[in-house]
């Protein structure tokens, strides 16, 4: 069996928030981004939580001629 040493002083490292991937906390109202079609769903559930969180609104639609998805703050 491994033997667990308990360590003191160590710092906690800061957690890394997965919305700093989109540029949501710089956004106003009216703003939008591009990003490519496949990652759709990835950017709905982060922008879902981001704005549940924040109290901000974003729609996200998918232009199939360009292959790409745009994501609006709308509140």
């Amino acid at each position: 069996m491994e033997e667990v040493k308990i360590e003191k002083g160590i710092p906690i490292p800061s957690i890394s928030r997965r919305h700093n991937t989109y540029p949501f906390r710089e956004m106003e109202i009216g703003d939008s981004f591009a990003i490519s079609e496949e990652k759709e769903m990835r950017l709905r559930s982060i922008a879902s939580k981001f704005a549940r969180d924040n109290g901000v609104k974003f729609t996200v639609q998918v232009d199939h001629d360009t292959h790409l998805v745009r994501c609006w703050r709308i509140e």
